[in-house]
């Protein structure tokens, strides 16, 4: 009688994990073996691990979300493109209109003193003609003056690796790389 007892425990403990075990997305034979050998124990683990059902729909929710908000991405992307385009062919048909040539100096590149022999001369860099233009964003922003250029810098809107480039300089250089710079703008 005690062996029957203990036999219908196990079954009916058995069914109760398969049934669960389907449900929640386990193995539906190992957990009505488990369920059947280990009853209850079984069961209180069936109901304490994660429904594996519900985190997959919980994946496949964010996967969606996720391409959605990739497409829209690529179409704001792809607006933005086409605007800046617009934008520079209306510059160029003035630039054609006037008779002028309003290129960023990012594009023009003179061919005159390098970034070491530009800065040896200390009163270019704070000097009141000098305009400074820095990259921000992957946008040219300026001219500024270098009194404008340090409160920029004490405002952390440059820092070290920004961009700058001036007249007189050949390429663009990072605020390190152009000698006597930072210290002047720490001071």
């Amino acid at each position: 009688m005690d062996y029957t007892f203990q036999l219908g425990f196990g079954v009916i403990f058995g069914i109760v994990c398969l049934l669960m075990a389907q449900a929640r997305g386990r193995s539906a034979v190992g957990w009505a073996i488990g369920g059947f050998f280990f009853g209850c124990l079984a069961f209180i683990l069936l109901l304490v691990l994660p429904d594996l059902k519900a985190l997959e729909a919980r994946e496949n929710r964010l996967r969606q979300q996720n391409r959605r908000l990739r497409e829209k991405q690529r179409g704001d992307r792809r607006t933005a493109d086409e605007r800046y385009n617009e934008q520079n062919k209306r510059l160029r048909a003035h630039d054609i209109a006037l008779d002028m040539d309003t290129q960023p100096p990012a594009l023009a590149k003179p061919e005159q003193e390098t970034v070491s022999q530009l800065t040896s001369h200390p009163s270019h860099i704070e000097s009141e003609g000098t305009e400074w233009f820095y990259a921000t964003d992957g946008k040219q922003e300026g001219p500024i003056t270098f009194g404008a250029m340090k409160s920029l810098w004490q405002a952390n809107h440059i820092n070290a690796d920004t961009l700058l480039w001036s007249q007189g300089m050949n390429d663009w250089a990072p605020v390190d790389d152009i000698p006597d710079l930072r210290g002047r703008l720490d001071a």
